[in-house]
């Protein structure tokens, strides 16, 4: 294998490192790895640019200070979480002890916080700005969102990731409220004509201006 195809695997056993045993200095890392200090910095630049590593200086002693590598928030989320089970297990026991109502309040009020906030980039745009806007929120959030007009008075919105799949394909209010989110920020009719909650490749809403 090349120096050069090593080099993933390489940054991604610092990531590991780091992780596992908290901030490490060049030295601690050059160890652990059985790699030169010179080329633990180099990997540890490309991680610094890509914002998965933050460094912070500290003095030990009466010698120069070290310098310490650690993991920023982004690169936590590179590592395995249980988020979706944890969620869908707290809202089946909701549902054994409340009843199904108290779940469908809880997706409603998320949808009214979320609306809130949609409404401050929305609010006072036309139709295909509320839809661009929108779309530009949802791929903020990591749903890897686009939307495209279909003529002046009708646009689709494709969403090809979601974040709490798991959770919707157990729990169906929370696809159903996120129609009506869409229908409340973009004062239009909504179509949703696919749910990845439902087998699809993506979530897809097709758009239309009221009265058209």
């Amino acid at each position: 294998m090349s120096a050069n195809a090593s080099r993933p695997s390489t940054r991604q056993d610092i990531l590991e490192l780091l992780k596992r045993r908290g901030r490490q200095t060049v030295d601690e890392l050059s160890s652990a790895l059985g790699i030169t200090p010179m080329g633990v910095r180099q990997h540890l630049a490309v991680l610094e640019k890509d914002g998965l590593v933050s460094t912070a200086s500290v003095r030990r002693g009466m010698g120069r200070p070290s310098y310490l590598y650690a993991l920023t928030e982004r690169a936590l989320e590179l590592f395995p979480r249980n988020y979706q089970a944890l969620a869908s297990s707290m809202l089946a026991d909701l549902t054994d002890n409340e009843g199904p109502e108290i779940v469908k309040r809880l997706f409603e009020r998320r949808a009214r916080r979320l609306e809130k906030g949609y409404l401050e980039r929305l609010d006072g745009k036309a139709l295909r700005e509320r839809v661009a806007e929108l779309a530009r929120i949802l791929e903020s959030n990591g749903n890897m969102a686009s939307w495209a007009e279909l003529d002046p008075d009708t646009f689709v919105i494709q969403e090809h990731n979601c974040g709490i799949l798991g959770v919707a394909r157990e729990f169906p209010e929370a696809c159903r409220e996120e129609l009506t989110l869409f229908e409340r920020v973009l004062q239009a009719e909504v179509v949703r004509e696919q749910t990845q909650a439902g087998g699809g490749n993506e979530c897809k809403y097709l758009i239309r201006r009221r009265g058209h």
